[in-house]
């Protein structure tokens, strides 16, 4: 989260401090009102991010077999396994209900087929009522700094800067299981073909198959060299044979 946070002020944190405060405390009073704004005009009572996954995960009911055991207690049945559901807890043995606070597939299928509501069970931080509260309290505005009281105190001088070695970093640092090359695809592991004969585990500089276009090139490269080379040589030793 603070990584998050860290990157919508990114534009801020490049101005001297007073302004940069002044910017980060602009940008959330304007949040905080556009998200009262939003939730206005949300008619359920659960964030519709979580009613999308709702419906996503109801449309997957039908591939599950659901037992009803008893009061709010089930067994579902997948293609990659049973499961065990206790909605009077709100857990399941998969543990993603019990992580995230949102019925999984397996409790929706429960659910379903016992006659419930998946929508019930959703835990009251994803409600309306609590995004509300959330957002509820108001940062007043600020006049000018010419209008600003001086305090008496003494004046409040800056910590010594300490610059680090090398370019600063404004891109946040990426958790350990986010992909690091987006929209780049590894080659590690896949088999190499040589782009002249096609064949596998060599490329166009080591083949070696005959007629081979690159490699009558690079023979012909290296003959060259050779030729270079001997010439170089005979005129060496023409010139200490003058010279003694």
């Amino acid at each position: 989260m603070c990584e998050s946070f860290n990157q919508y002020i990114k534009d801020a944190r490049e101005e001297p401090i007073l302004t940069m405060f002044e910017a980060i405390r602009r940008q959330i009073m304007c949040r905080f009102q556009e998200k009262r704004d939003w939730i206005q005009k949300v008619k359920s009572h659960i964030c519709p991010r979580i009613c999308q996954k709702i419906e996503e995960r109801k449309k997957q009911v039908a591939q599950f077999d659901a037992l009803v055991s008893t009061r709010e207690v089930y067994e579902v049945t997948g293609i990659v396994g049973t499961f065990a559901v206790n909605a009077v807890q709100r857990s399941c043995t998969c543990n993603e209900w019990d992580m995230t606070g949102i019925p999984c597939v397996h409790a929706c299928a429960g659910l379903v087929q016992d006659n419930k509501d998946p929508y019930a069970y959703v835990d009251n931080c994803y409600s309306v009522e609590t995004y509300v509260k959330a957002y509820a309290g108001v940062i007043m505005p600020m006049p000018d700094q010419t209008n600003w009281v001086n305090a008496s105190s003494d004046t409040l001088l800056p910590p010594r800067k300490k610059i680090a070695p090398g370019r600063p970093k404004k891109v946040r640092k990426k958790a350990l299981l986010e992909d690091l090359h987006v929209g780049k695809l590894s080659k590690v592991g896949l088999p190499i073909h040589c782009s002249h004969c096609g064949h596998t585990d060599h490329n166009a500089r080591s083949c070696k198959v005959t007629g081979c276009s690159f490699v009558r090139q690079r023979k012909s490269v290296t003959a060259q060299v050779t030729s270079i080379n001997i010439c170089c040589l005979a005129f060496f030793y023409l010139h200490l044979t003058v010279i003694f």
